[in-house]
């Protein structure tokens, strides 16, 4: 295994630090392993059973290995694994209090062009 500095790359930066590996190259297509961790969620508006307009927010930290391929043309594809804890929900309103689901897991698969 090769591990020069043209086939690995450290991206350590918040809030999606990867750490990947070129693993192959096959036909032109480069071929790529990581470990990634995210700082993930989102917010949203939302009307509640009674009338009300309120706002959730969720959050997690979710660690990641996956795999990788980048063909000539800059298409890339994606498929990974991983780990989702720290979940939380909060409302605006603070009705209800807090909801801390437990951890799960997580499969992705994507591509871009």
């Amino acid at each position: 295994m090769n591990w020069n500095c043209e086939d690995t790359e450290f991206r350590l930066v918040f809030p999606a630090p990867k750490i990947s590996h070129r693993v192959a190259t096959w036909d032109g297509t480069k071929i790529r392993a990581y470990l990634a961790g995210e700082f993930g969620g989102g917010s949203w508006a939302v009307r509640r059973d009674d009338g009300r307009d309120d706002t959730v927010d969720y959050s997690d930290l979710r660690a990641l290995a996956g795999v990788e391929a980048e063909g000539p043309g800059g298409r890339t594809w994606h498929a990974e694994v991983g780990y989702a804890f720290d979940r939380r929900i909060d409302f605006a309103s603070n009705q209800p209090d807090t909801f801390r689901p437990g951890a799960t897991f997580l499969f992705r698969i994507g591509t871009s062009y």
